[in-house]
């Protein structure tokens, strides 16, 4: 289904890092190289540093800026991994306020956007704080010489707008369920279930219609030693190529019909990339020299295969990419740089890390 849509796409061959560790190659990759080492000592997610350019939330909506919907599983594995990506994507020392918004997450978050009054009651208190604040307005009628405070705004609107209303997917058609529809599919190490991640795919669309700025999906389980805790190659892409296959070409078909793909840049990479050459038992090992990365939409140039890698499938051929350059590239899609310079919010040290490094020349 995705190679249908590859003259919307954009491969990059030449992509690579250093490390061949899971748990600090991910931080690595999703601090966009902030993490030299993967040590998890210093640096920030992409999404958190987006997060603090922005706003942590939207200035209308109040919808929460960067979000993480991770694969939740009952495989002790997946767990696992699951909880080095929420390591990855976090905020570091740009503090908790920038941290991943989770929904499926442990914790009251999605109780906290669930409005628990009647509107009339909550109309009545926020005018009762309004006559103590020395304002009167009500829920719709406010006066124009003195109106509610920035977060008071998009408090209301986040419990009142819709917030909660687009975590919630029986909000679309059949027709849209089905067509994202991945549990036909088992995944899992030891024990399996099925494959979630259809739904997380067209989550994460309906968090970017309601005002979302990041979005990260998880999806596990890509190793694929065939050394007995892992599947080889040719059950594993069964397993996983299945339905990345098909949730991923959904989001892409999807943002397109709704006019998004344009606004959208939609990333697909992991912690590194597989050994050129099949092990002796079937699988494939880890391998940072060449990794995976593929783009589509923004507004970005694509249909076009960027670099080239060797004759052995081993390494870039020429020059490379790595993580610095991929931040880059999500920064400056995001941002109009020049104009961030003037912007009195944006730290210095953040603006630093853009300017530092140059995104992917190709696409733009």
């Amino acid at each position: 289904m995705l190679a249908k849509l590859a003259d919307r796409m954009a491969i990059v061959r030449n992509f690579r890092h250093p490390i061949g560790n899971h748990d600090q190659a991910i931080s690595h990759v999703l601090t966009g190289g902030t993490d030299p080492d993967g040590q998890k000592n210093q640096g920030f997610s992409m999404g958190s540093m987006y997060a603090r350019l922005r706003g942590a939330n939207h200035p209308r909506t109040g919808m929460p800026t960067y979000h993480l919907l991770p694969e939740t599983h009952k495989d002790p594995q997946y767990t696992r991994e699951m909880n080095r990506v929420q390591l990855g994507s976090r905020p570091g020392p740009l503090g908790p306020s920038f941290a991943p918004f989770m929904p499926s997450g442990k914790g009251p978050a999605m109780e906290n956007l669930t409005l628990r009054l009647s509107a009339d009651r909550l109309k009545d208190r926020r005018h009762l704080l309004g006559q103590l604040d020395g304002l009167k307005r009500g829920l719709d009628d406010r006066d124009t010489g003195a109106g509610p405070s920035t977060f008071e705004r998009q408090a209301v609107e986040l419990l009142l707008g819709g917030a909660t209303k687009a975590f919630d997917l029986s909000k679309e058609s059949k027709t849209t369920r089905d067509r994202y529809d991945t549990r036909s599919f088992k995944v899992g190490k030891k024990t399996f279930l099925p494959s979630s991640l259809g739904d997380q795919m067209l989550l994460a669309r309906r968090l970017v219609e309601a005002g979302a700025g990041f979005v990260t999906v998880q999806s596990a389980g890509w190793d694929m030693h065939a050394d007995g805790n892992n599947p080889g190659v040719k059950d594993g892409m069964t397993m996983l190529g299945g339905p990345l296959d098909r949730a991923l070409s959904a989001l892409l078909e999807d943002l397109e019909s709704r006019g998004l793909s344009e606004k959208t840049l939609v990333i697909l990479t992991g912690d590194f990339g597989r050994t050129p050459k099949i092990n002796n038992r079937g699988g494939r090992d880890h391998w940072a020299n060449l990794c995976t990365l593929a783009l589509w939409g923004g507004g970005l140039k694509m249909g076009q295969v960027i670099g080239r890698s060797d004759r052995q499938n081993a390494k870039p051929d020429g020059n490379a990419y790595s993580t610095p350059n991929l931040l880059a590239t999500v920064m400056h899609h995001l941002f109009d740089v020049g104009t961030l310079r003037l912007s009195r919010s944006a730290p210095s040290p953040l603006l630093k890390l853009i300017e530092d490094h140059k995104p992917i020349g190709e696409l733009f």
